[in-house]
Parts: structure tokens; sequence; C-alpha cells
């Protein structure tokens, strides 16, 4: 019955696929009348020349050209290509900034990101959940979430968000806004944030705390306004500006209580002025605008030349916010010369204080997200209002006056910083190579300077006198991953002088074994380090080392997820791998590799081959260094986001055959995929891998220890090094 419903259903779906033609070619063909007069005389005129071609060469006694024949998909290799190579016309790196386009809030953090990114002449690109509505001198580059593809670096404002393309592998910074760090947000920053921004100290202990797998940042956030000295001369009215919003109860920004304190004041020498961003009730409207301290009020979407000139006739702006996630507000007011009046509470008086500003009563009626949430009334701003004075007006401006120099601190912090960022990533040149004139990649470096200035060039893989290291949170967590393969006499070996480096490590670790098709003997050394090991798993049949690695890849992921703790690096061994100093192996690994230029320095590793006799070698703290662009792939360390950006094995050869490791063919290539083979390898990235000599050496030399029938004796390296089968450097 089921292959009879199949049938008839297959015989609809052709009857309505006919159909369907008959009905475009019927469509179709007013429009192939209308174009027959046009594609006529062109056919007729290709086919005169063709002809006129002919006849030339055969005047001239020359054979015409065979014509092309189309290329046909006859070969199975190409229905599977892997990526092409990302070395080639690959888009240029750049930053994305998640964050709204509008006229107030965070438009004021954009404007100042995009001011530092356009000097560093770095190309960046703007996202957010909400679509920008407003025409903005920002928006024309401006990109659709689900077009984000592989950014270098992004600055997450407001709300930390993940995205499709390169998320995992993109350097992100974390702009923390305390009454917008909801919980759902949490998580994932916790996880992916590498610096994180705090602009304010209040609870600056606990974010760090909380974000124990970033670098913190306490960075007060400069103004974006030009810094303008205070107006000292004071009229017989103190002019009061009041910018809020909507005319609602939800409105953080108290426009009840501020409208019911105005309409009771019994004092003539204030001038207020009020500003909403849509209109408010026509009653409430009228009895302000009747009120003898009102100077204006103004209910529509205003220009922000307009409202920039209303605070260059203001002496105080009141700001009684019941909640602030960073201060801006507070901020402006103070860059603009104009006093700013807060609620009593934090972080508003984190930003400012009683010689620079105004506090108002209110009390703590809960929190909005990790922001205190406070609530001020008519009598307190009452108060506010009746306290001021010429004199506390002027006193206030004048220590407003003197603190502006700070500003211009913050500003340079802020600069500083970013371009600590920019350096980090790869994005800007380290300024000590800016000084020495010479090119910031490293292929192009090595090719154009002679051999003989070639010697400290390893060295310029290391950070200069600005590193990296600032803006990194230093080691705490290596996680190993150990892959073995029915070789329990080697991997017992190996296990224990894991076991002593992990002991005299001065970080902590979490190795993590896959055991492809695991056996009496392995599954007693499992058993008997089991105490040592923080998972592992195994396969019944031999599936080979891409399955092996694919699944380290993942259940590294899910440890990442589930423990909310993210390693720094990420540490790779082979069961024939051993550790020849276990007292200094880790320490040696990643003191190089922390100081290495991420942007440039790809894998590190302890285990020297000279198959991949690399380029260059030089002295590091008394260790011979191999720069190379291949790497064996018995050890090698980095961190995670470069093994998420290269990415899992696939299960074919470019050419289209099955991947061995078991067969049919043998060769998993699992080293290549590291530094050649994958479109996100780092040949294609421009990384150089460094090799620390001596750290480990290979155990299974012989043939019959090789679960390829490898031969790596000395014997047979020599054989090879003589017939050129060893890999070389390779300029993209």
């Amino acid at each position: 019955m089921a292959s009879i419903s199949y049938k008839s259903r297959r015989e609809k779906l052709e009857a309505k696929v006919r159909t369907l033609k008959r009905q475009r070619a019927i469509l179709l063909a007013p429009y192939a009348l209308l174009a027959f007069p046009i594609v006529l005389p062109l056919y007729l005129w290709k086919e005169y020349k063709k002809r006129k071609q002919h006849l030339a060469v055969a005047s001239s006694g020359q054979t015409a050209p065979a014509p092309k024949k189309p290329k046909l998909k006859t070969n199975k290799s190409d229905f599977f290509k892997i990526a092409p190579d990302s070395s080639k016309g690959t888009k240029k790196p750049h930053v994305l900034i998640w964050c709204p386009i509008a006229v107030a809030g965070l438009t004021t953090q954009l404007v100042q990101l995009t001011q530092i990114l356009r000097q560093h002449k770095i190309k960046y690109l703007i996202s957010y959940h909400v679509s920008p509505t407003i025409d903005h001198p920002e928006k024309k580059y401006w990109i659709d979430p689900e077009q984000i593809s592989n950014p270098a670096m992004v600055f997450h404002f407001e709300r930390f968000h993940p995205f499709n393309s390169g998320f995992e592998t993109a350097y992100h910074v974390y702009y923390i806004n305390l009454d917008w760090l909801k919980s759902e947000t949490l998580g994932i920053a916790k996880l992916y944030a590498h610096t994180v921004i705090a602009p304010v100290p209040y609870r600056y202990d606990e974010i760090k705390s909380t974000f124990s797998n970033s670098q913190v940042f306490q960075l007060p956030w400069p103004a974006a306004s030009r810094i303008r000295e205070p107006d000292m001369n004071v009229t017989n009215k103190i002019r009061v500006l009041y910018v809020g919003n909507d005319y609602d109860s939800r409105s953080r920004k108290s426009p009840h209580a501020v409208v019911q304190a105005i309409l009771s004041l019994k004092r003539h020498d204030l001038s207020i002025t009020l500003k909403f961003r849509k209109a408010i009730p026509s009653n409430i409207k009228a009895s302000l605008l009747g009120h003898d301290c009102v100077e204006a009020v103004i209910d529509e979407p205003t220009p922000f030349s307009v409202v920039e000139q209303l605070y260059e006739n203001t002496d105080v702006n009141l700001i009684p916010n019941g909640s602030e996630g960073n201060g801006l507000s507070i901020i402006e007011s103070w860059a603009k010369g104009v006093v700013p009046a807060v609620l009593d509470g934090h972080p508003m008086k984190d930003v400012v204080d009683s010689t620079t500003g105004y506090f108002i009563r209110c009390k703590q009626i809960g929190f909005k997200e990790r922001a205190p949430h406070y609530e001020t009334n008519k009598k307190f701003i009452s108060e506010f209002f009746n306290q001021l004075n010429i004199d506390s007006v002027a006193a206030k401006k004048q220590a407003i006056a003197e603190a502006q120099s700070r500003l211009v601190e913050r500003q340079l912090g802020l600069e500083n910083l970013v371009e600590h960022l920019l350096i980090g990533v790869g994005l800007v040149n380290n300024p000590v190579e800016k000084e020495s004139g010479k090119i910031t990649k490293i292929r192009d470096t090595l090719k154009n300077e002679p051999k003989a200035e070639r010697d400290s060039v390893g060295i310029k893989l290391l950070q200069g006198q600005i590193s990296s290291l600032q803006i990194r949170k230093p080691c705490t967590l290596v996680d190993i991953y150990l892959t073995t393969s029915g070789r329990p006499h080697f991997l017992r070996t190996v296990l224990t002088k894991i076991k002593s480096a992990v002991t005299h490590s001065p970080y902590r670790h979490r190795l993590i074994v896959m055991v492809d098709f695991i056996d009496a003997e392995t599954a007693d050394v499992m058993r008997e380090f089991e105490k040592d090991i923080f998972f592992f798993g195994a396969s019944t049949e031999r599936l080979g080392l891409p399955f092996s690695w694919n699944s380290l890849l993942d259940v590294g992921q899910n440890i990442i997820a589930r423990t909310e703790e993210k390693p720094d690096f990420i540490c790779y061994l082979q069961d024939d791998c051993e550790i020849v100093s276990p007292s200094d192996y880790f320490y040696e690994l990643v003191s190089l590799a922390e100081r290495s230029d991420p942007s440039r320095v790809g894998f590190v590793s302890g285990y020297h081959c000279e198959v991949h006799a690399g380029f260059e070698e030089f002295q590091y703290k008394g260790r011979r260094i191999i720069a190379s662009d291949s790497i064996d792939g018995k050890n090698f360390m980095c961190r995670p986001e470069l093994f998420a950006g290269i990415g899992k094995l696939t299960w074919w050869f470019p050419d289209g055959s099955r991947r061995g490791n078991p067969g049919p063919d043998r060769g998993s290539h699992f080293d290549l995929w590291q530094w050649r083979e994958s479109p996100n390898a780092t040949l294609h990235q421009g990384k150089v891998n460094l090799i620390i000599d001596g750290l480990c050496r290979h155990l299974a030399e012989k043939a019959t220890d090789s679960t390829w029938n490898n031969d790596t004796t000395r014997e047979a390296i020599e054989r090879r090094k003589l017939e050129g089968r060893i890999y070389r450097r390779e300029i993209s």
C-alpha cells in the first residue's frame, strides 16, 4: 500500500509540474515575441562575424582553433569540494558594533567608538536586534544580523548577542550597562566575552567575580560632547533643564514627580525648560506654561542641535532617573559645564559628588537587573528646587571647571584601551613595529628582507613594549585533549607524564580523553588514571582520528557550557607523544603563547620533527624556538578561538575520496588540516606556528608501533630529507 500511495503522489506532482510549465510558456510568449526583433539582428550579426573570421583563417592557411568543450561534472571530486582557499580574495577583517542607532542613549558610545576606529582606518559595521528607523550618519554602516560574517572583533553595548557566522572566533568586548545586564545575556557573555568594561566602580568586584573568564577593566567612560567651560555668569534666575522621555508612570525619569514639584513651587527666581520625547497631555502642558518658573515646554522630536542649544543656556540639569546603568547622561551634563542634579543612589553618586552636583532624596524600591531601582516624589524634588541658590550653583560650576581635565583623561583612557584591543587582534600594528618601519605580516617581512636581517624576525612574532597580554586575562586554566587508539603501552607512559606535568603546573587543568576502539588493556589503563581524568569517551569500533578529534571539539564546548569555565588554552597530545620534562612543560608552553602575538602566531608546540623543518630558528629565554608554517599533529596548544575557527575535519579529501584512519585510503591528514587543509587553517590566516624544541619526544618511531605503519626513525627521516619529502615553507 505504501508503494501505491507513493506512486500516486508522484504522478500527481508530475502532472502539477507539467501544468506549471505550460502556464509559464503561455505567460512568457508575449515577452518572446517582443524580444524577437531585437535578438534576431544580434544573432545574424554574430554569425556574420564568425563566418568572416573563418574565411580569414582559411585564406591565411592556418588551422582554426577547436571550439571549447563545456566542462562536465564527470569526476566525483567535483561534487565534494571543500571551501575555497580563504587566503585568496577574502574580505579584510572588520569590527562589528552591536548597539542601536538612535538620537539618544547609546548613540553617545557609538559616536565615540567609530571616531577612534576611523582614526585607525578600521572598517566597521553596526547591527542590533532592532533596525534603525531614523536618519543617522552611521546608518550607512548598518548590517542586518543574519548577514554578519566573521568579524575580527565585536563591541557589545547594552546587550551581548550571538550571531551565526564567526561568533566563536571573534574577540568580544562587552560594555556593561548595569540596568540592562539580563540573566539571559549573562550566561553567554560569561563564556565568550574576552574583555569586559565596567564604566562605574559600583559592583566592580562582583562583576570581576562574575566574569572570571574575562579580563575586566574599570574604565570611566568619557563624554561624547565637546568639553565646554561652565558659564560662570549665573544670572538672577537660575536656569534649570529637564530632559525626559514619555509622560507616564513607567518612565525612569520621574516625570510625574517633576511636574508636580514644579507646579507647587512658590519661588520666582527659577527659569525651567522641560523637554519630552513626544506630546504630553494638553492640560498638563497648559498648567506648566502658566507657571511663573516655566520658560518652555518642548514635547516633540527635536534636532540634536536644538538640544545642544538648550544645554548652552542652562545652569542645572535635572536628571532624576530611577536607575542608571552607566551614568552617561551625568557625564554629558558635566562636559557641557552644566551642574547635574541626580538621585542620591548608586551608581549616580559614583559618577558625580556633592562638590560638582546636587543629590535628590529617594528610596530604593528594588533592582532593575543589576542596578538598584530608586523612587523619588514631589516632596523630595521640591526640596531640591528650594535648596537652589546662586552661590551654590556658582560654587559647583567652579568645581566642574576645575575637574574638566579629568574628562580629557577619560577620553585618553578609552582611546588607549581600544588601541590595545585592536593591536591584540592584529587590526592595528604594534607601535614598536611602526617605529621600526617593518612590514607587519611575517610572510611579507621575510620575503622582502635580505637573509642577513632575518635573525630577529622570530622575535617579531612576540609582543614588543605594548603586549596583548594587557587585554587578556592571565592564564589560569588549560584543558588537555588526548586521543588514543589501540596502544595501551604508550598510553600508560604518556598519562604518567601528563599527571606529573599537571602536578608541577602553575595552572589548573582538565584532562579529556577520547579512546578510539577500547580494548581490555586500554580499559585497565583508563581505570588506573580515572581520578586524573575529567572526562573520557570511547568507541567499541575503530572510527579513526577525525571522529575522535571532532568529538573532542564537541565535548570541549559542552564542558565549557556546563561548567561556565572557559580554558585560556587547549593543549593536545597524541598517545605516542611523551612529555620530556614534566616539571616545566606547561609553564614553557603557556609563557611563550602568552608572549606571542595572537594575530600572527597560530599553534605553540613542544614537539619538533625535521619533516616539519620550519624556516627560522631563534633563542627565547634559553630555549631553541622554530618558526614554521607546518606543524606535526602529535602536540600543539592554542587559545580555544583558533580551534573553533579552524573547525572540524571533513570526511572527504578535496578530490572527493573518503578520509582514512580507518580506510579505504590511509591518511586522515589531521595535522595538515590544522595548518593547511582547512579553509581557515593557520597558513590561510597568515599565522606562523612556534615550536619549542625538546619539550616532547615521539614514542612510536617504528613502523610496527604506528597506527599507519609510519617509519619515523632517524634513518627514515634522513632518507626523507635526502629525497626532499619534507614540508617546506610556503609564502601565501
